[in-house]
Order: C-alpha cells, then structure tokens, then sequence
C-alpha cells in the first residue's frame, strides 16, 4: 500500500472549489521560516485574499503536532523527539504534492524544508511550469529577538507558566534538533542551514518581516506573485 500516494489522492478528492475572488493562484506557494517569522498568519491571509478552501492551506508543523500528541497523549511544546522515519514520509509526501501534474491543484504549503524540495524539483524539471505548475518559494525571516517574543506571546496564551526564558530556550532547542534530523535525512543539507538567508537558491522570494505588520508582509508578497505571473487577477 502506498501511503503517501493514498495521503495526495485523498487531499485532491476533498479538496473544495476555490470561493470567488478577485485574484486567480495560478500556481503552488511555498512558505518557510523559522519560528516567529509569520509563516501561518501569511497563509492565512493569503488564502483568505485568493479565496482559497481551507484543504488548500497544507502546514507541515500540523502534521508534526498531530503525531506528538498521538505518540505521547501531550500538544506538542518544546522538541519533539520523532524518528527519522516519520520525517521521511513527512517529506515524500509533501515533494508528491509539489511533483503532481494537476494543473487545477494549487495550493499554499506551510513547509522549513519547502525551498529545498523545490529547488530540488526545479532541477529535475527544467520545463517546470509545463509538465507541473509553477512552484514559488518564499522565505521569511526576522530578527531573532522579536521572533523569540512573538513565539513567547504565542504559546503563553495556551501555556501560562511558560516564562519568556524557558519559551526561547525551547525554541533554540527545537531549531538546533530540527536541523541536525534534517541532515541526518538529507546529506546534501550539511553545513547549509535551508532558513538561513544565505540560502539564496533554495528561494524566489526573501521578505524580513522584523518591521512589517501582517497586512504589509501579504501586500509585498502579493505584488510578487503578481509580478511573476503566480497570481493573476480575473
């Protein structure tokens, strides 16, 4: 049985039409960063301005935190320590959703590894674009001081005893596992950090997002993706 083409078929089928709206993805999105950044209050916000089902917003941490708390009857806080195993499947399943050669199935994917799968797509696929459709990279960052602050406001809302120190020691932690996990899968990943900016191939877009209010991140990535033809308006 193959789970991962099951888990992409599935998604596919429940997948709902696109609710009317002024702008058309013509394409698939990927988002990265590290905590703090802004990754899912972007999607959000982008799916809601193309009109976007709620199926077509993918967030990989999702998956992890379903898993954490299967496996330990716990909501994920801190590192989760997974086996190597579930991150391999974690990771076919989403490069399956990246390769699929349905034009009409677009989507925005939440994903840290995202722009290395698609520059390892990219490579694969010269004609990309034609065979599948068009996948757009984007990598947000921010000043690790505030991005610290912004996971600690965050996760105190669900944790009260979380103290701002323990919340950045947490926070550190899972960063610095995430990575050695990630190289331990993927030799091509040693001595690169895939979130770190110096990363420029793995990336089409770059937004800092230290400054920018939520509503300002979505307006500069829109008129990029406009731009390059991502999203066209109807």
């Amino acid at each position: 049985m193959n789970v991962e083409h099951d888990n992409i078929k599935k998604m596919q089928r429940e997948i709902s039409p696109p609710k009317e709206n002024e702008f058309i993805l013509r394409g698939r999105i990927i988002i990265s960063g590290h905590p703090g950044t802004g990754k899912s209050v972007t999607i959000d916000r982008l799916a809601t301005r193309y009109g976007l089902s709620p199926d077509m917003k993918i967030k990989v941490g999702d998956f992890f935190r379903k898993r954490a708390l299967e496996t330990t009857g716990k909501h994920l806080g801190g590192y989760y320590e997974r086996a190597i195993g579930y991150d391999h499947e974690i990771d076919e399943m989403q490069k399956g959703l990246l390769m699929n050669t349905d034009p009409n199935f677009t989507f925005i994917l939440e994903s840290k590894l995202g722009g290395f799968f698609a520059r390892e797509i990219k490579m694969q696929n010269p004609q990309q674009g034609q065979t599948i459709p068009q996948i757009v990279s984007i990598l947000l960052t921010c000043d690790n001081d505030i991005r610290y602050a912004r996971v600690y406001n965050r996760d105190k809302k669900k944790r009260p005893e979380l103290t701002r120190d323990q919340s950045r020691k947490e926070t550190s932690e899972r960063e610095i596992l995430d990575l050695k996990q990630w190289r331990k899968i993927h030799p091509a990943l040693q001595g690169i950090d895939p979130l770190n900016p110096s990363s420029k191939d793995m990336y089409d877009i770059y937004i800092d997002t230290t400054y920018f209010d939520t509503k300002e991140v979505e307006e500069r990535i829109h008129s990029q993706l406009l731009r390059i033809g991502t999203v066209v308006k109807k």
